[in-house]
């Protein structure tokens, strides 16, 4: 074990680094080799050959080693010393590169639910959070860290519209009136609207140069900023079990005027809260009903 195979073992180890991340955004990658003699030059990057890997045969070697086994372990020892159930976890915070691996993220969502897994800068967070242990900075986290929309549709068209309603950085508890607009109801068919949803989605959007990572509805796993990320992606949060609203009488479709006045705050334990007052009849039909979990 000398030295120039120390450092051979590194470069292969960075570029192992290297493809683990190229196959979180492409089905196909190639992984380096050079001969691990030394060179007059001394070692070089890697790259006299070359060897092709798929994102689903990086799955297959992980399940070959038993990495899913040993999450599925790791997962239930975790709530077993917390004395508590799946059902029981509020919020699933995913931090750390390994995170991004393929079958990681659908493999939570399967045991808590879209709506309870998030994912906040993989790579960055745990240096953050290292520095702030370091420099004597820790405290209680009393911001929001995404973008969150409430959907519309524009009247004439009928596409859908991401109205920011709690932007990022938010600090709460906030008013209950954080956002507040008075809305026609689209009547999308043409006919008396009697039923009205409030759908919300988390928004990640580019920032400069900073990079961050999300998964959109489908599980697919997207960079957000950087050189060569979406400038953004809409991830839909309670699209299967929105919050539903009834309208009583139903609202004409040739009724122009306002007819809803809804209002959203965050509340204390970070829930996105909706107040909705009938403008018609004057009746208050939510009074800070807790709608998504935001984060």
């Amino acid at each position: 074990d000398d030295e120039v195979t120390r450092i051979w073992r590194r470069l292969m180890l960075a570029e192992a680094c290297r493809v683990k991340e190229a196959v979180y955004f492409e089905d196909e990658t190639a992984f380096l080799m050079s001969p691990g003699g030394s060179t007059s030059g001394g070692p070089s990057r890697p790259g006299s050959r070359s060897v092709a890997l798929t994102r689903a045969r990086l799955r297959e070697i992980l399940d070959e080693h038993g990495f899913y086994h040993s999450l599925a372990a790791a997962l239930e020892e975790v709530l077993a010393q917390g004395h508590v159930a799946a059902s029981d976890v509020e919020d699933v915070l995913l931090v750390g590169g390994s995170t991004l691996l393929p079958g990681f993220f659908p493999w939570f969502e399967e045991r808590f639910e879209r709506r309870r897994v998030r994912a906040w800068q993989p790579f960055e967070a745990v240096a953050y959070g290292a520095a702030c242990f370091a420099s004597d900075r820790m405290g209680a986290l009393d911001f929001i860290v995404h973008d969150y929309a409430f959907v519309t549709h524009d009247p004439k068209t009928g596409e859908a519209q991401h109205t920011i309603i709690v932007p990022r950085g938010t600090r709460f508890p906030t008013s209950p009136e954080l956002w507040r607009r008075q809305l026609v109801p689209t009547c999308a068919l043409g006919e008396p609207e009697s039923l009205f949803k409030l759908l919300i989605c988390e928004v990640s959007r580019a920032d400069g140069d900073e990079r961050r990572f999300v998964w959109d509805a489908a599980g697919d796993l997207h960079k957000v900023g950087g050189t060569s990320g979406d400038s953004q992606v809409v991830v839909p949060l309670n699209a299967a079990s929105p919050t539903l609203g009834y309208l009583d009488p139903p609202h004409s479709p040739r009724d122009h005027r306002p007819r809803l006045e809804i209002a959203f705050g965050v509340s204390a334990e970070r829930w996105l809260i909706a107040t909705v007052r009938d403008l018609l009849t004057h009746r208050e039909l939510m009074r800070e009903r807790p709608v998504v979990r935001l984060v």
